[in-house]
């Protein structure tokens, strides 16, 4: 990977673009289970949603 110093940023507009698309019923349960700090995420991911609701 030494000579692509760009794939992780590749890799993570293609994550987002994928996001956007398949929402988040596109991402396996167990890939889910498996995120560092997934449970905090999601609490502010659904907190960042009830405020753009207000």
């Amino acid at each position: 990977m030494a000579g692509y110093p760009f794939l992780h940023s590749v890799a993570a507009v293609a994550g987002q673009l994928a996001g956007v698309i398949h929402g988040e019923t596109g991402i396996p349960p167990e890939w889910i289970d498996r995120v560092a700090w997934g449970q905090a995420i999601w609490d502010r991911a659904d907190r960042l949603f009830e405020l753009q609701l207000a």
